[in-house]
């Protein structure tokens, strides 16, 4: 963590206000009706704190992901979001949450917009005294969009740095080049005059990212971009119902929905389970399966089939679950592998009511 005398790295909800508003209709006109969907509101509740944080989330890619900073959400029992800072809300469970790394975390939504998410851009492209465009809303208020320019190509983690002064609620808010394409985001800033903002470059994250089936580009000279490897499939999985209730020992018959959003196939090899409390605390032991219960499971590309599954509910579980709150989450992973050889990992999560025992 990078200090300065008379100054303080915060890395709680922080982004920036910048110092000179100039050039801010170029801002106003990359922030499509489009790009502006992609943008949430946070809102998490944690222990101690009086009133929820506030900070930024993005959708990201066409799978209902979104990405915001890791710091936002750590510790959070309740997290809300929305397009707007007044609501309406959707829920996340803190335990559906995953840290990928230098401050950047991941979840899903199972209600995302119609427009999709924020495509992504090169990170490596960008250097010192390119001009980047970010959004969110600062201090939980209404949405801004501003610009900044990159003052350091190599700042705190090895990111970027960039003018302006910190300001709470823009912390996790995408950061987006020229084209209007994400290649960053905000993660912490600096109090003080002058002060400066931090941003993560996706690329950081790049592998972490692929394991979500999202591909961040790189450069490869002469104007082409390239990928390490055949751009995987892209899938999402929901449990349908998404909330049962099952009793202590008991077993629950559910419903395991596998959409591929383009024309690469996979193939389901192995998987894991363990069940969270809300808090995020882990209730059990995390299960792996050498392969996928039931034998093999393809699915062909821009198709939907239903893995069918029969939950059980450990009395321990069920005891744990209802000395807090009555309820537990099973954090299923499903490991894939796709037609063009691409390694996947994709989650879901199951809430389960303990139900009383005749």
């Amino acid at each position: 963590m990078l200090t300065r005398p008379r100054y303080l790295l915060t890395a709680v909800a922080l982004a920036i206000t910048i110092a000179s508003w100039t050039n801010v209709s170029s801002a106003q006109s990359l922030w499509t009706i489009e790009r502006r969907g992609a943008v949430m509101a946070v809102r998490v509740t944690k222990p101690g704190l009086a009133e929820p944080e506030r900070g930024t989330a993005f959708y990201i890619g066409s799978q209902g992901l979104l990405l915001t900073a890791a710091h936002v959400l750590r510790g959070a029992t309740r997290i809300e979001f929305g397009p707007n800072p007044g609501g309406p809300w959707q829920e996340a469970h803190p335990a559906s949450v995953e840290d990928l790394g230098r401050d950047v975390a991941i979840f899903r939504s199972f209600s995302p917009p119609a427009s999709g998410g924020l495509e992504v851009g090169v990170p490596e492209a960008i250097r010192e005294d390119h001009i980047l465009y970010f959004a969110g809303f600062p201090f939980g208020l209404a949405f801004d969009r501003r610009e900044a320019k990159v003052t350091a190509a190599f700042g705190v983690e090895g990111g970027w740095q960039t003018e302006g002064l910190a300001a709470g609620g823009f912390s996790g808010g995408p950061v987006i080049n020229e084209a209007g394409r994400v290649v960053g985001i905000i993660t912490a800033g600096v109090v003080g005059t002058p002060g400066f903002l931090q941003i993560t470059p996706l690329s950081r994250v790049r592998s972490r990212l692929a394991e979500q089936g999202i591909q961040v580009p790189f450069s490869a000279g002469a104007g082409t971009t390239s990928t390490t490897a055949p751009l995987p499939a892209q899938l999402r999985v929901v449990t349908r119902p998404d909330t049962v209730g099952i009793r202590p020992g008991g077993f629950r018959p559910v419903d395991y929905v596998f959409t591929t959003l383009t024309p690469v196939g996979v193939q389901l090899e192995t998987e894991t389970a363990q069940f969270f409390l809300d808090s995020g605390v882990p209730a059990s032991a995390a299960v792996a399966h050498s392969r996928i219960l039931g034998g093999s499971f393809p699915i062909n590309g821009n198709s939907s089939e239903i893995y069918k599954n029969n939950i059980y509910l450990p009395p321990e579980v069920a005891d744990l679950a209802s000395r807090n709150g009555g309820f537990v989450n099973l954090r299923h992973t499903f490991h894939l592998r796709d037609n063009n050889n691409n390694r996947i990992d994709v989650l879901a999560i199951l809430r389960v009511m303990v139900q009383s025992s005749p």
